[in-house]
């Protein structure tokens, strides 16, 4: 039967990744992303309506808003996309410290 730890057992193991502060950092940073393409399209869809209602041309105004707020959508997208890119690049290129040196 596996036996319980001991208090103060664990105190000494090392922490990988970044600490807590800095996971809610990035989470705080790429969850934005969704709620931008969210407002990217609905702001789309209102610019929309509203060009249809001043000039009439339901539902071409309404489609190409939507065009357009789903394009800017794609394009928080892909920023996002790239900083995460430079991110992992950058994280690759820093030695652990936990690492030694060849």
């Amino acid at each position: 039967m596996p036996q319980p730890a001991r208090e103060g057992e664990f105190t000494t193991m090392v922490l990988r990744g970044p600490s807590e502060k800095q996971q809610w950092a990035l989470m705080a940073r790429y969850g934005t992303v969704g709620i931008e393409m969210g407002l990217c399209v609905v702001f789309g869809w209102y610019m929309g309506i509203t060009a249809d209602d001043w000039f009439g041309t339901a539902p071409y105004g309404l489609n190409l808003g939507l065009m357009f707020g789903v394009a800017a959508a794609f394009n928080a997208l892909w920023r996002m996309y790239k900083v995460m890119v430079a991110d992992t690049e950058n994280e690759k290129q820093t030695p652990d410290a936990d690492e030694p040196d060849a």
